[in-house]
């Protein structure tokens, strides 16, 4: 969990553009942006329009911009499946992650995360979570996701 010390954390901040566009002007390592994504409505984000691809079946795989050190505290409106999956470093086993609301991915040491979700209906699905965004691309962690 990163320190609030050193988030920067802006309510007045409503979509991901205004968050990377002020990102450069943010006094501390990393940009705490709590959004909210309708599945239905993803397209009205000029950057999320690009990191959410719909497929036929129902499902959605969304991914994250590369300012992206971590995701959250995920929830959603609706019960769904949502997984994601990762190469462990040591054993170089990809294992799957059920995606939980106390899962925390880790987008510096994995920058090609996404998160695939699964739905059985055309109803829609809002998910929110926290993004911290960071400048600084060198940033690692030493863990994969993890569910705490």
């Amino acid at each position: 969990m990163t320190p609030m010390s050193v988030v920067y954390d802006d309510p007045e901040i409503t979509n991901l553009s205004e968050g990377l566009r002020i990102l450069p002007t943010v006094p501390h390592p990393f940009l705490r942006i709590r959004y909210t994504l309708s599945l239905k409505e993803f397209h009205t984000d000029p950057v999320f329009s690009r990191l959410v691809r719909h497929e036929n079946n129902g499902t959605f795989r969304l991914t994250f911009p590369s300012a992206c050190a971590s995701v959250t505290n995920l929830r959603m409106n609706r019960a769904c499946r949502m997984v994601t999956y990762y190469r462990d470093i040591e054993t170089r086993y990809i294992q799957e992650i059920q995606v939980t609301r106390h899962t925390h991915l880790f987008l510096q040491q994995y920058p090609s995360t996404e998160i695939t979700i699964y739905i059985e209906d055309d109803k829609d699905l809002v998910l929110s979570f926290d993004l911290y965004l960071t400048q600084k691309a060198g940033l690692t962690q030493k863990a994969g996701p993890s569910k705490l």
